[in-house]
């Protein structure tokens, strides 16, 4: 008899836990439901073809590591120089061993070796700068709210059947609309 009440008491705990969720992404659904509704030629015609109710979570980046990328981009940028100028010297290099005066050919392959060392020196610059952006970035994501995607069908001003997708992004309880964004760019960006 224990045993039968100890294994619907856990049933009944699940039932409770599931009961929430589906609460909250019913309510989300409803406010969506009602703010497309608000805005068609004739609301009785809404008809719903697919929901999709996921949380929205955002990556905190500080300013510090804001700044850190321009350096790596400026770092990159210089990296960019060191590679063009040591292909312009190659290239002098050349043309004038084709001419035959070689005066310069010792300049060249010193000054190239300066670049080496400078360009390595760079690129130890910029993996340490990555690491600690990377590490940042791989901490615990902060829960902001929720998104939707609500594809529909509805009658048009001119009687046709016209099909329609909208984006939400609502707030961490799911009671407010924040923003509803272009929606073919926003999907894009989700299923990449």
């Amino acid at each position: 008899m224990k045993n039968i009440f100890w294994k619907l008491s856990v049933v009944g705990i699940l039932l409770v836990l599931a009961g929430c969720g589906n609460r909250t992404e019913r309510r989300i659904k409803d406010l969506v439901v009602e703010s497309i509704k608000s805005k068609l030629y004739y609301p009785e015609s809404y008809d719903e073809a697919s929901f999709r109710c996921d949380s929205l979570f955002v990556q905190v980046f500080t300013r510090e590591n804001l700044r850190k990328s321009a350096k790596i981009m400026d770092l990159v940028d210089e990296i960019k120089r060191i590679d063009n100028e040591v292909v312009y010297d190659d290239i002098v290099v050349a043309e004038v061993a084709c001419i035959g005066d070689m005066s310069g050919h010792g300049m060249g392959n010193s000054y190239l070796s300066n670049d080496t060392a400078r360009r390595e020196k760079l690129l130890e610059k910029i993996t340490l700068l990555f690491d600690e952006i990377v590490d940042e970035y791989y901490m615990e994501p902060e829960f902001c709210g929720f998104y939707v995607i609500l594809t529909y069908r509805a009658e048009n001003n001119a009687g046709g059947v016209a099909m329609g997708e909208n984006v939400y992004i609502l707030d961490k309880e799911g009671t407010r609309i924040l923003e509803t964004p272009n929606s073919t760019l926003i999907i894009n960006q989700i299923q990449s």
